[in-house]
């Protein structure tokens, strides 16, 4: 930037017009408030997902703030960076129709369905504060039902000190963030604790969930519904008495492209099952012979990498020629094995194929 030589040159600091700069490519929303509400129309997961990132990274947060409702079909959501495998019970998921999806912040593993409220909470980096948030939601529900809520010190919603009602996550960029948290209203709990209640253990290094006792509104008050609270807790964020004017996603028509893109990434395996960082599980059975062995699985970005027997067994690389480099997934363990088992056919010593066919189906029950 030039300035004539009569002229003082303001005293802008780099960060400041980084942060300048930033803003200007930005979507201004046209609208006077300084909070924007806005309630999904949608019960697709990944489309809400996707509505969230596209606002986290286009808005102009300087200028607003905004208030996200949005409720999904029945879904498990895990933290961006854990393992789908120790969250939840994956043949269960599949067996009920529950999608699963990976979001972008972190945190732990939750449950989704008609039944829960999403509250997302962006702001400009600056102004992030989740415990100012969670205090909106407690104060909400206090002051209109009632309800002796109160925050723990893992900054989850609590009722009677107790029962979990809320847990929260988010997402912090240079000049954005977002703070997003559950409520559960009325959602299926034999459903919950069935979907996120792993089927496996393993070592790994991903971020785990922490379990807690939940609990639904509706179960302390019945006459609670979700809509309501959508009223209550805006009118708590605004601090005023006033019926909330609140907005649904058809202001970002124009964008429509840019956020089916996102949700086409959300959907990918890629991105639910191989964002996954490394690691193995073990196995140890006692074979036909009286041989008493462990499997070690190697999963790397979602795929076998290595299979190890110990103590060694002579068909090993036969076996890891078929599961190396395949998705680590039931179906497609299950045609590996199948290719393998083929190859027993051709055994003269009954005992060694007693022992590796009980070795392949002890694989194929892993995944």
């Amino acid at each position: 930037m030039l300035f004539p030589r009569s002229c003082k040159k303001p005293k802008l600091s780099m960060k400041f017009f980084c942060r300048y700069l930033s803003n200007k490519s930005r979507i201004t929303l046209p609208y006077s408030e300084k909070v924007i509400m806005l309630n999904s129309q949608y019960n697709d997961p990944y489309l809400n997902l996707a509505y969230e990132n596209f606002m986290y990274e286009n808005l102009n947060l300087e200028s607003h703030d905004v208030l996200y409702f949005w409720q999904n079909s029945p879904c498990v959501v895990i933290g961006r960076h854990q393992n789908p495998w120790l969250e939840c019970d994956l043949r269960y998921l599949k067996e009920h129709g529950i999608k699963l999806a990976r979001r972008y912040s972190g945190g732990g593993t939750v449950y989704h369905d008609l039944g829960n409220l999403n509250i997302t909470f962006m702001t400009s980096r600056a102004r992030y504060n989740r415990k100012w948030n969670l205090e909106c939601i407690a104060k909400a529900l206090s002051d209109r039902w009632n309800l002796d809520v109160d925050l723990s010190p893992r900054d989850d919603v609590v009722v009677d000190g107790i029962f979990k009602i809320s847990g929260s996550a988010a997402k912090l960029g240079k000049y954005s963030s977002y703070h997003h948290c559950t409520l559960l209203c009325d959602v299926d709990l034999d459903r919950l604790n069935r979907a996120i209640m792993p089927r496996m253990v393993a070592t790994s290094r991903a971020t785990q969930s922490v379990s807690s006792h939940v609990i639904n509104l509706k179960d302390i008050e019945p006459s609670l519904n979700v809509n309501e609270i959508i009223t209550s807790v805006a009118r708590t964020y605004m601090q005023e008495n006033e019926h909330p004017k609140i907005l649904s996603m058809d202001i970002f028509r124009k964008n429509f492209t840019e956020i089916h893109k996102i949700k086409n990434e959300l959907l990918t395996w890629e991105w639910i099952f191989g964002k996954t960082s490394p690691f193995t599980i073990t196995k140890s059975s006692l074979l036909p012979s009286g041989t008493k062995v462990k499997v070690d699985l190697d999963i790397q970005s979602g795929r076998i990498n290595n299979m190890a027997i110990l103590p060694n067994f002579v068909f090993e690389n036969e076996i890891n020629k078929h599961l190396r480099g395949i998705r680590f997934e039931s179906d497609a363990v299950s045609k590996a094995i199948g290719l393998c088992l083929e190859k027993s056919a051709g055994f003269q010593d009954h005992t060694m194929e007693k022992d590796f066919r009980d070795i392949l189906q002890n694989i194929s029950k892993i995944a």
